[in-house]
């Protein structure tokens, strides 16, 4: 069984394994199935234009009062109710010991089957409601008008036996009645006959709306409009747009911030240079990019040059121009710590350690010890971001230990493992171990994170594992081959690029 159009899966985050693996069970019994928006494709679109709408429900689910799975259940509820009567959509899946009836869900969800599913572990019997969900007509299911005086009967009458069926026994007297009454109609009917007039009488006003209402079926009054649902707050809207962009949805989280920059009337340029790379981390795009740069950054007066922010240089391999950046105060790099207000000496050791320059990289790294380390003690940040920081100065020298200082940390904070999870990355691919880094590279794209595949694809240090044979392995099914192979070849142009001082 395959359906024309794919099942949208909607779920919390926390509940990603769970819809890949119900995903998956539902691909290898022949049924499309979708857990990522499609890039490019208007969300409401993409729900009203599937076959079917699963909803994971769980703990995660009824704990989050906001989120983009919420959008996601508001606008398959508004579109089942624009369907005809009798066209199924939704499947709601209980994923845990979850109560059907105590979750806050659209009204249109109670009025449908649900079905559980522990932990998305998928069993025969959901494969076999998608199949006959999908088998069903999908047209309106017709029902005839009844005339008046009739009435239908009820769907579980049950057939007479045979023995209900048989010919009882008939009395004696029987025949002689029955004559006795045929002859009583004869003459009755002779009298009507002969005594009236020929003209036929009028029909009955009625009888004439009875056959009238059986020839034309009547039209059903048409459903009742939905109330457009609340429009989201600023608050609630940014926080759907980060939801949406650790989900990888960048199509979703384009569009969330961009209604949030409409409706203000200040703007922070930050938020600009967040939307626009947004937007190249859905399109992969990088010329588009800094061209966008370009339009948002305003020129040296005296100059006219445009000074681009220090992550557009590093993307263009330009590190004399990056570090300029930063020291003017341009902006930082990836690597930020909340306790650091200027950030200036992390974002030039960082820029060091993204050129190759380990002995600049390690000079750097002991200015950020001597200027931070108060600043960022345990009794100031806490053991987690201290952590990160004692990390960072180990990867300045790239020793072991600062893979096994993140690993510890990955333990014993597992509910803060994103800004974790890049600095391992990276100090994996600095120390060599290129084959675990994509491992974790692949996992953070796959699930929601804080990486994107504009960060792998044209960011340093990344570039050093696109040779490797894996690389393509790993990051097509994410990207797409075309994609991949356009990134090398831009970076290859950039590093090629003559008259770029570097040093």
């Amino acid at each position: 069984m395959s359906s024309e159009k794919p099942i949208f899966i909607s779920y919390a985050p926390e509940d990603a394994g769970a819809a890949q693996r119900v995903a998956a069970a539902l691909r290898e019994s022949g049924i499309e199935a979708r857990v990522e928006d499609t890039p490019g494709i208007n969300l409401r679109a993409e729900i009203e234009q599937s076959a079917l709408f699963l909803p994971l429900m769980s703990r995660h689910a009824e704990q989050r009062a906001q989120g983009n799975f919420r959008n996601e259940w508001e606008i398959a509820a508004n579109h089942m109710d624009s369907l005809p009567r009798g066209v199924p959509f939704l499947l709601p899946i209980i994923l845990d010991d979850t109560e059907e009836y105590g979750m806050e869900t659209p009204p249109a969800f109670a009025g449908v089957h649900w079905i559980k599913q522990p932990d998305g572990e998928t069993t025969p019997e959901l494969i076999e409601e998608v199949v006959r969900l999908l088998t069903i007509p999908r047209g309106p299911v017709y029902f005839p008008p009844i005339p008046p005086g009739l009435s239908r009967p009820p769907f579980s009458t049950k057939k007479k036996g045979l023995a209900a069926m048989a010919t009882p026994n008939k009395p004696k007297w029987l025949f002689p009645a029955v004559g006795g009454v045929t002859l009583l109609i004869f003459i009755v009917a002779g009298i009507l006959l002969f005594g009236s007039s020929n003209e036929p009488e009028p029909a009955e006003p009625a009888a004439l709306a009875s056959e009238q209402s059986a020839e034309t079926p009547i039209e059903p009054p048409p459903p009742e409009p939905e109330p457009e649902p609340e429009p989201l707050t600023d608050e609630q809207l940014l926080a759907a747009f980060e939801e949406a962009r650790q989900a990888h949805d960048y199509a979703q989280a384009a569009e969330l911030l961009r209604e949030y920059l409409d409706r203000q009337s200040e703007v922070d340029p930050a938020w600009r240079f967040e939307l626009a790379w947004v937007e190249f981390a859905r399109d992969l795009q990088p010329e588009k990019y800094l061209a966008e740069l370009n339009q948002l950054l305003s020129p040296d007066p005296a100059t006219g040059e445009v000074q681009l922010t220090p992550l557009a240089y590093g993307m263009r391999r330009d590190f004399a121009n990056q570090r300029r950046a930063i020291r003017a105060g341009g902006g930082v790099l990836r690597v930020s710590f909340d306790a650091d207000e200027s950030k200036q000496v992390i974002a030039l050791t960082e820029s060091y350690m993204d050129q190759g320059n380990w002995t600049l990289a390690r000079h750097y790294g002991n200015q950020a010890r001597n200027a931070l380390t108060d600043v960022l003690s345990p009794a100031e940040v806490g053991p987690l971001v201290h952590g990160h920081f004692e990390a960072f100065l180990l990867m300045t020298r790239r020793e072991p230990a600062a893979i096994a200082t993140l690993d510890q940390l990955l333990n014993d904070f597992a509910e803060e493992r994103q800004k974790t999870l890049l600095l391992l990355i990276r100090a994996l691919i600095d120390q060599g171990e290129k084959d675990r880094a994509l491992d974790l590279i692949y996992q953070a794209l796959t699930e929601p994170s804080l990486l994107d595949p504009a960060t792998v694809l044209f960011a340093p240090p990344f570039d050093q594992l696109h040779d490797h044979p894996a690389f393509r392995a790993a990051l097509g099914p994410v990207v797409g081959i075309e994609k991949l192979e356009s990134a090398r070849a831009w970076l290859a142009e950039q590093k090629n690029r003559p008259g770029t001082p570097i040093y």
